[in-house]
């Protein structure tokens, strides 16, 4: 299963006013996230073994050319390392790497936000959002009143007019 990173970046934010979907929610991206990564790292893979057997055949086609010849290890190596068909393998192998990589990283981050979603949970459950559970300092206790003290005299002002 391929998925697009960038889409599911965005299901990394959590809608705290709507944690009954999140929570839902929650272990199904990180079954599909999960899975992906699997799926990447074992292109990764076997990318990385076509790029062996890829090298190994290039190996064996220069020594074949070169049977009469010495020529040295070194040599070889830096023939491989600029054929073609080497590079395009590379590339691929380096790119299928770097996706699993990525994965891994939201992966990680998909763990991190369904402990965040918990944390959420427990801090609604014990009444955080409601709006009474705020409590008042002294000074803003004191804008309150001057600001009730306000309201008030202006409705005493209109009263008397």
């Amino acid at each position: 299963m391929t998925i697009d990173i960038d889409e599911f970046r965005k299901y990394l934010r959590i809608d705290k006013f709507n944690l009954d979907d999140e929570l839902v929610q929650k272990a199904q991206l990180l079954e599909e996230v999960g899975d992906a990564h699997v799926e990447a790292m074992a292109q990764a893979d076997a990318l990385k073994e076509e790029l062996a057997n890829i090298a190994a055949d290039i190996d064996f086609d220069i020594r074949k050319r070169h049977r009469d010849e010495k020529i040295t290890d070194k040599a070889v190596d830096k023939e491989i390392q600029r054929h073609p068909k080497h590079r395009k393998a590379s590339e691929a192998y380096l790119a299928a790497k770097h996706r699993a990589a990525k994965l891994a990283n939201l992966q990680d981050a998909f763990v991190k936000r369904a402990t965040a979603l918990n944390r959420l949970c427990e801090i609604y459950i014990a009444g955080y959002f409601q709006k009474n559970s705020v409590q008042g300092t002294s000074s803003t206790d004191k804008a309150a009143y001057n600001l009730r003290r306000s309201q008030m005299a202006e409705e005493r002002a209109k009263r008397q007019k």
